[in-house]
């Protein structure tokens, strides 16, 4: 095998990797799965979001929904979530949990809100919200939003449905693919800093 970083190595390359993703579509990373516990049954509900903001210092990961999502309700009723992040060029799969925080109508949400691009915003103009049942495959959105943008002034209406997901990491496990061998990596949150140990694969 190949020389392996040190576990503190892997984690610094790691946060690296999850603090550029936010603003590289086409990585990876960009895209990964969140999961909750489902209030309404009890069952892991998954779904595929996009990464925002990943803050080392703090250990937060942040991705934006509608407040009317299950997903919200979820959070709600058992904050603990899940992350998936996978990357088949590098053979690298990494799950991170912890403890989700709601920012609705709050600065952080304020921040993000504007932060945001129009083209974004327009989805939480939506009506009705998101698991209404439809009569059929018809679109959401206001018929005069389907084609374009929203202007600043038409984008305000769904600032009240916006909200933010701040995830607060407590354990983060890293999965490498390697023909001779797969080779795993867990770390865990002790209160003052992270502490690495190898796992069976």
């Amino acid at each position: 095998m190949r020389d392996v970083p040190l576990p503190e190595e892997q984690l610094d390359q790691l946060w690296s990797r999850l603090e550029s993703a936010p603003d590289r579509a086409s990585d990876p990373f960009h895209t990964p799965v969140l999961g909750t516990v489902q209030a309404v049954d009890g069952l892991c509900g998954l779904r595929t979001v996009v990464l925002r903001r990943a803050e080392r210092a703090l250990r937060r990961l942040v991705c934006h929904t509608d407040a009317r999502s299950s997903k919200v309700a979820d959070l709600a009723a058992s904050p603990q979530a899940s992350w998936l992040f996978y990357d088949r060029a590098a053979r690298l799969q990494v799950r991170v949990s912890g403890t989700v925080q709601l920012h609705i109508d709050d600065e952080l949400a304020d921040v993000q809100w504007h932060a945001s691009r129009l083209s974004s915003r327009r989805c939480y103009l939506a009506r009705p919200g998101p698991g209404a049942t439809l009569d059929g495959p018809a679109l959401t959105l206001p018929a005069e939003l389907v084609d374009r943008a929203p202007l600043e002034e038409e984008a305000a209406a769904g600032r009240d449905h916006f909200a933010v997901l701040a995830c607060t990491v407590d354990a983060i496990d890293c999965l490498i693919l390697q023909y001779q061998g797969h080779r795993r990596l867990h770390f865990a949150w002790d209160g003052e800093c992270w502490q690495a140990r190898w796992l069976a694969p």
